[in-house]
Order: C-alpha cells, then sequence, then structure tokens
C-alpha cells in the first residue's frame, strides 16, 4: 500500500507492523482512521473483532466469519470518507479473513503525472481485458470531484466581485482627484499639455494603486496559505464536506491569472477619469476650478 500513497506520513499514532514486545500468538496488526477508532471508542493496542459478509456453516447453523486483529495504529488522511470507513491489515490475514486463498479482490496503479489518469485508463483497460473493472480516483470520487468544481466556480465570482469593488473605489478616488485638481488641470493644459498627457497622468495614478494594492493582496494570500498549510487552523466538518482540513497548493497559473485579470479590470475602471480629466478646457477649469 505504501507503494502507491503516502499513508506512512498520514500515520498519527503506531504503525503498519506489530511492535516487538507483542507476544507471537498476538492477534494480526490493524490500523483504522481516526474517525472511524473514535467511534468505536478503540485505542492503540486495543482488540477488536472483524465479521466478514460471508458465513461459515456450522452444526448448528450459518454463523458470520469473524478474526480478532489488534490496533496497531491510527491514521489521518483528512479525507472523512477514508478515516470513518478504512482499516488496513497486512495482506496474508486479510486475504485469509475473506477467503480469498491468498488472493486480492482489486489492484491500486499509481502514475507518475495523476493528470494523465483518464488517459492512461484505457490502455490499463485493453491490458487487463474486459473480464476487469478500471476506475480513476477521480470516477470513484465523483461527488467530491463535483464539489470542488462548484466551490471553484463560486469562488471566481466571489474574487471577480471583490476586485470590482476594489476597482471601482480607484475610480471614485481619480473622481475626487480630478475634481480637487481641476484648476491645476486647466493651468497644465494652458501651459501645453496635451489630453493624452492628462489621461497618462490619471492612468500612471490608477495603475499605481492596483500595482501596489495586488502587491499586498498577493503577498498576504502567500501568507495566510503558508498559516494555513503548516498549522491547520481551519477544521471542516468532515461528513458535510468530506475532508476535515483545507488542503492548500500554490497553484502558479491560477496567480498569474489573477493579477492579470485585476490589471486590466483596474485598467478599465481608470479609464473614465481619466478620459474625463483630459476633457477639462483649460479656461473653464481655471475660471471655476
Amino acid at each position: 500500500e505504501k507503494n502507491i500513497n503516502n499513508l506512512n506520513s498520514s500515520l498519527t499514532e503506531g504503525s503498519f507492523t506489530a511492535p516487538a514486545d507483542w507476544a507471537e500468538d498476538a492477534p494480526a496488526p490493524l490500523v483504522l482512521g481516526t474517525e472511524l477508532a473514535e467511534n468505536l471508542n478503540a485505542f492503540v493496542g486495543d482488540e477488536v473483532v472483524l465479521v466478514s459478509p460471508q458465513s461459515i456453516s456450522t452444526g448448528a447453523g450459518m454463523f458470520p466469519k469473524m478474526k480478532r486483529f489488534r490496533i496497531s495504529g491510527l491514521l489521518r488522511t483528512g479525507y472523512y470518507e477514508f478515516d470513518n470507513s478504512i482499516a488496513y491489515a497486512p495482506l496474508a490475514d486479510a486475504s485469509d479473513f475473506l477467503g480469498l486463498k491468498q488472493g486480492v479482490t482489486g489492484l491500486a496503479v499509481k502514475l507518475k503525472d495523476m493528470n494523465r489518469a483518464e488517459a492512461v485508463a484505457p490502455q490499463i483497460q485493453e491490458a487487463v481485458g474486459y473480464g476487469y473493472a478500471v476506475r480513476t480516483f477521480a470516477q470513484m470520487n465523483s461527488t467530491l470531484y463535483a464539489a470542488l468544481k462548484l466551490e471553484k466556480a463560486a469562488m471566481f465570482i466571489i474574487l471577480f466581485l471583490i476586485i470590482a469593488v476594489a476597482s471601482l473605489n480607484i475610480a471614485s478616488n481619480l473622481i475626487l482627484l480630478g475634481t480637487e485638481k481641476l484648476r491645476d488641470i486647466g493651468i497644465m493644459r494652458a501651459l501645453g499639455a496635451s489630453p493624452k498627457m492628462i489621461r497618462g497622468i490619471f492612468m500612471w495614478e490608477a495603475m499605481g494603486t492596483a500595482t501596489v494594492g495586488i502587491a499586498l493582496g498577493v503577498g498576504l494570500a502567500f501568507v495566510l496559505c503558508w498559516v494555513i498549510a503548516t498549522f491547520n487552523i481551519v477544521e471542516l466538518p468532515g461528513d458535510i464536506y468530506y475532508l476535515t482540513k483545507v488542503p492548500v497548493r500554490v497553484e502558479w497559473a491560477d496567480v498569474l491569472a489573477v493579477v492579470i485579470g485585476s490589471y486590466l479590470v483596474c485598467f478599465v475602471a481608470g479609464l473614465y477619469p481619466a478620459v474625463k480629466a483630459s476633457r477639462v478646457h483649460p479656461t473653464d477649469a481655471i475660471r471655476y476650478g
């Protein structure tokens, strides 16, 4: 199992193997998710009994097959469905318990590039034959992927509205600046400044404000991502969100898209004040400014 995932890093207590101080006739080791262990009120070193859906026939009738295990470790992946329903045991003991005669019911494959899973799945299906079913992680967790996709779309809309409100502040400040400096603009026009120069001054002001705001926003975002990833200060109810902690990964393409989009929105917001200021007549500006 450790060859296809990083469960070793998810262990919160114990290990996947039986400790050296266990007796030779001790039950086989078993690793439980923390949510499942909490529901069972079980701890490392406790013995639990697994009940198989397969029944065995005895002289007294049919009875469910049972096997005793001892908890050797607990793990927390942050994925509620795993932590609440998965148990790991040595392959030989699990196969014997389920009556598989040292066989297995499935194989897991790890790719170097997880994004190629959908493309590689048909190739694996062709290799193993159509007597077996090949499912990707996305297909097995389609509900989670759909929820994340919806949340990403909602976050895009929220982020766009936040940037739009910020750009309106830039526009309002420039309009107020143009009103306060009306006389100065008139004097500059009278001295030979062209409308293009006036527009350029206001656009430089708008883009300078945007640059400072974007730089502070991106810097604060990186700090918050580091804090959330390091200290896990955001706890989510796993039975609702499937995850118990917020996963954090910086996607540079998304960061670049947000920065470029912010610049474009701020550029558009600065156009109206710049054009309005450039159309001021020198005489009227000096007279009424």
